[in-house]
């Protein structure tokens, strides 16, 4: 067989194994393909009966998650309801006994209920929701309630004098309570809702109707519109001691229970406003009633600018400002003082032109009087008076046209030098020009009512003396400086030439007649007259003294050491003559021995 031979039988061998091969794979194919079929009839059998199943797991897979959902939903609001009934019962007790914890369990409330807001469509929150808030603002109240409590110790009127005269302070809170009203004021701005107006009225009520127990006494000036204004006889000064009291008060409550500046400022001025406008309607009626009564009661007007300067530095110093409508008050008390310098020198002038006759004696006389109280009390005022003399020129207060005191005789001689810039200095030479008016009044006074220049200068003596005791032993002493003490001792000197004006003429009697050699019976004459003269006026001056029954001691002391000038000129004039050298009857001129007549000189001073 040959090799083509053998590969056709080959490839023909090949070709049937692979016919039947394939024979094969097809059966299989038809066997797997009815196995599919079954499969797929089974699978969609099985589709058919599975869906239902599926639908009903995924049912129940969503009704799981809503029960889940559920369970915790209810979870939740059991919680919730179990805090908010929680604080609900702490919010809902009677009394608040702890404050600061009272406002923890607000602040705790209050976020509980800004939960319960960020669910407000979800309604089972919404009756939690409504019974919290309600719980939480019937805590605010209480709250409000427990700060009116807390305040009440500082919140009953009250007679401040009482306090005053007793040196007690006002009512103040203890520092517990401070704190606690500290923290009540601090949760309520943290709300944004202040109680500041609650407190600011409360202050507002209790200061002005304890200050209304002093307004009656600031209403009458004096009894008597005839009687010279007293210091401190009106109750504006007391009512200023209260007001300035009540201001140091309020400013340390403040402080205390609201801690900011700005805030202690604010409600400062809000509280005290109106009782600074009410102090100075009481001032300005004030002022009022002294214009129509300036000569006896126009004094107050300096006590009335001394309590409102006073109330202004203390505004000031608290507020760092001033209160303009007090400043226009102060300026009307200012001008009405400023008034009663020419004023008092007007009264003097009057009061001694008044006078139709003079003391039997001699003595003082009822214008001294009256004067020299308006002076003593005028001193009394010496801050206020002060205080009105800046811009003042020395001699300012002088009435015009110029007085007839004035024209006649002043004590200001050319050393006597007064610095307007210095109100002490002015002062003090008012007050000298008061005394002056007073004195040369009565001087023109007495020449009109008497002709004796002795008695003139007895009378003003007298009346210089009770200015002196009445300066030394008032404000006037410390008014007067050395430049008036002079001026004071120079009007004493002039009134002293005066009453030793007699004496001095008894006394120029005993001076020597110059003789050369032996005495001419022309000369013994003369001596015989002296004696005769000296003798007669001796005797009236003496017995004119001893008239004038004086019985200030002092006054007779230093009138008799005056006096006593003459004593020494009648001794050498009567050792001169006393041997006869000018009549053998000495006796009969000579009427006093030395000793003698110094136990008449002597009697004179006790």
């Amino acid at each position: 067989m040959s090799y083509s031979q053998l590969t056709v039988d080959i490839d023909e061998a090949d070709a049937v194994v692979l016919q039947q091969s394939l024979s094969k794979t097809k059966e299989l194919i038809s066997q797997v393909s009815f196995s599919l079929k079954k499969i797929t009839e089974s699978s969609d059998r099985s589709v058919k009966l599975l869906t239902p199943i599926v639908n009903r797991n995924r049912q129940l897979a969503v009704f799981k998650k809503n029960v889940d959902d559920s369970v915790l939903a209810v979870s939740n609001v059991q919680g919730i309801a179990s805090e908010a009934a929680f604080y609900e019962q702490k919010l809902g007790a009677a009394r608040i006994e702890n404050v600061k914890q009272y406002i923890t369990t607000l602040h705790k409330s209050e976020e509980i209920l800004d939960k319960l807001n960020e669910n407000k469509d979800d309604g089972e929150f919404k009756g939690i929701r409504d019974n919290l808030r309600s719980t939480v603002l019937d805590g605010e109240l209480k709250m409000e309630t427990l700060f009116r409590v807390l305040l009440q110790p500082v919140s009953q009127s009250f007679d401040p004098q009482i306090y005053m005269s007793e040196r007690r302070p006002f009512p103040y809170l203890e520092d517990s309570k401070l704190k606690d009203l500290g923290y009540i004021v601090d949760y309520f701005y943290g709300n944004g809702n202040p109680i500041d107006q609650l407190y600011i009225d409360n202050r507002i009520k209790t200061i002005r109707e304890s200050l209304a127990f002093l307004v009656p006494f600031t209403e009458e000036i004096t009894k008597n519109p005839k009687v010279p204004y007293e210091k401190g006889t009106n109750g504006i000064g007391n009512y200023t001691e209260a007001l300035l009291g009540f201001m140091s008060n309020e400013w340390s409550l403040l402080e205390d229970i609201y801690k900011d500046p700005d805030t202690i400022l604010r409600h400062f001025l809000k509280i005290f406003e109106g009782c600074w406008n009410n102090y100075i309607q009481i001032v300005n009626k004030l002022l009022g009633k002294i214009q129509k009564f300036v000569a006896n009661e126009g004094l107050l007007a300096f006590e009335l600018l001394d309590n409102s300067v006073n109330l202004q530095h203390t505004i000031r110093s608290q507020t760092g400002a001033e209160y303009p409508p007090l400043n226009t008050c102060i300026a009307s008390c200012r001008e009405l003082a400023r008034s009663l310098f020419k004023e008092l020198l007007i009264f003097t002038d009057q009061r001694v032109s008044s006078l139709t006759t003079l003391p039997q004696d001699n003595g003082v006389s009822e214008a001294t009087v009256e004067v020299m109280s308006k002076a003593r009390k005028f001193a009394d005022f010496k801050e206020g008076a002060l205080s009105v003399m800046v811009g003042f020129k020395a001699g300012s207060w002088i009435p015009q046209p110029k007085p007839q005191w004035l024209a006649k005789w002043t004590s200001i001689n050319a050393t006597t030098v007064v610095d307007d810039d210095n109100p002490s200095e002015l002062l003090s030479a008012f007050f000298s020009d008061v005394i002056d008016a007073l004195i040369v009044s009565l001087e023109i006074k007495a020449t009109q009512l008497m002709r004796k220049k002795s008695a003139i200068g007895y009378f003003l003596i007298t009346n210089i003396t009770l200015v002196e005791q009445i300066s030394m032993r008032s404000g006037i002493q410390e008014i007067l400086d050395s430049t008036s003490l002079s001026r004071l001792e120079r009007l004493k000197k002039r009134a002293l030439e005066m009453f030793l004006a007699g004496w001095k003429q008894a006394a120029a009697n005993l001076l020597d007649v110059n003789v050369v050699g032996k005495l001419s019976s022309k000369d013994r004459d003369a001596i015989k007259q002296k004696f005769t003269n000296f003798n007669a006026e001796f005797e009236e001056l003496v017995k004119g003294y001893k008239q004038y029954n004086i019985t200030d001691p002092s006054l007779k002391k230093y009138l008799t050491k005056e006096i006593s000038f003459i004593v020494p000129l009648y001794h050498r004039f009567h050792d001169k003559h006393a041997g006869g050298d000018f009549t053998k009857h000495t006796e009969k001129y000579i009427k006093y021995t030395n000793a003698e007549f110094d136990r008449i000189i002597d009697s004179l001073g006790k």
